[in-house]
């Protein structure tokens, strides 16, 4: 009896054993699907941060194409785009209904567009040709190309001062087409700045955008106050400032010429202009602008004035070079008591109309209240008007 032990003792070790071979294969089996199963997640977040990363960069270029449109639309309107007025025979302010917000044209919303979702409605043919091809375009972006295009709604509309000031709804589509497409709206309000009128800003404004369009030699500008009282001689008293000028390309000062007071320009930096350059200020001579340049943020347009009365001959040329006499054979002329010579005024429904007026040697000349059309006018620095 006792020898059968042991054996039956070793007998039940054996099948224990046995018994637990299977479990290393499953415990691998399960770490196998765990791994394969954070392997995939892995993955899928590793996916899911590319496209988001993809999705990020073609919005963000989309975006810049739609604000391109937007800059596009902007200088357009601002610069090229010629608003409607009074005195305008092609875009006349009359045939808008400025009551309504928007303002409306034939009943419907004035709107300028170059995207094909969106219609235009605007009077003039030329106008909406223009913003067509002006406020679309494209523009690379990696190994991408991003379209744009943009419509512009008016607001409002109003005349101050000779202006006509418009408020545009801008609207502008960045279109991504191929590869992973995408599509951004970016909108934006345009209100033009209001410029005061040209006739009491300054003393003189060239709306012309080359060099020298206005050019001030040997001369000086000068300011008064029309509510102070009159100095002694019964004339303004003057003074050395607020002389302003202006002009939409260059100002040219040489000769010692003075501007007492700010030139105003869109123009930037003083030196040599070209036509590919076209700077705010060339001076020379010892020419001095004591008030500085004032920038502008835009270029003023002023709309062409209806000429009242008769248009002067351009072939007529009407000199003053005698300090004693008036020209000979000229209409008009009186000598006053003090030397002066004096042409005689119109009104301002019927101006008098004189051609290319200049003055020389010292002769004086001396416009009396009234309206004159004249089409040049001179003056040296040894005479006075």
């Amino acid at each position: 009896m006792t020898s059968n032990t042991p054996l039956a003792a070793s007998s039940h070790r054996g099948r224990d054993a046995r018994d637990e071979k299977g479990i290393a294969l499953i415990i691998a089996l399960f770490l196998t699907a765990a791994l394969s199963a954070l392997g995939a997640s892995v993955m899928f977040i590793s996916q899911t941060e590319t496209y988001s990363s993809m999705n990020y960069r073609v919005m963000s270029q989309a975006r810049y194409g739609a604000e391109s449109g937007i800059y596009k639309t902007v200088h357009y309107l601002l610069n090229s785009y010629t608003p409607p007025s009074t005195g305008s025979g092609t875009d006349p302010i009359s045939a808008y209904d400025t009551t309504k917000t928007p303002v409306q044209y034939n009943g419907r919303p004035v709107v300028l567009s170059a995207l094909s979702s969106v219609s235009a409605n605007y009077p003039v043919q030329a106008v909406k040709t223009a913003f067509n091809t002006a406020a679309q375009g494209s523009l690379a972006q990696g190994n991408t190309s991003v379209n744009y295009a943009a419509s512009a709604t008016m607001l409002s509309m109003q005349e101050l001062g000779g202006q006509t000031v418009i408020t545009w709804q801008l609207t502008a589509d960045g279109t991504i087409p191929s590869g992973r497409p995408a599509t951004v709206e970016v909108s934006s309000v345009l209100e033009k700045q209001v410029v005061r009128s040209i006739s009491y800003s300054y003393a003189a404004f060239a709306t012309g955008k080359t060099c020298g369009a206005l050019t001030w030699s040997s001369a000086y500008t000068d300011s008064y106050d029309s509510t102070s009282a009159l100095g002694s001689n019964g004339k303004p008293v003057l003074a050395n400032n607020s002389g302003n000028v202006g002009t939409n390309g260059n100002l040219n000062t040489n000769n010692s010429a003075t501007v007492n007071g700010t030139v105003s320009t869109p123009r930037v930096g003083v030196g040599n202009c070209s036509s590919g350059n076209v700077t705010a200020q060339t001076s020379s001579g010892g020419a001095t602008v004591t008030g500085g340049i004032i920038r502008l943020s835009q270029e003023v347009v002023k709309p062409t004035p209806v000429i009242p009365g008769t248009i002067p001959s351009s072939s007529q040329n009407i000199v003053f070079t005698d300090v004693n006499n008036c020209p000979t054979g000229l209409s008009g002329c009186t000598k006053l008591s003090n030397g002066d010579k004096s042409l005689a005024p119109g009104t301002t429904a019927s101006p008098a109309a004189y051609g290319n007026v200049s003055t020389t040697n010292s002769a004086r000349l001396h416009l009396k209240a009234g309206a004159y059309n004249l089409n040049s006018l001179s003056v040296d620095n040894a005479t006075q008007i």
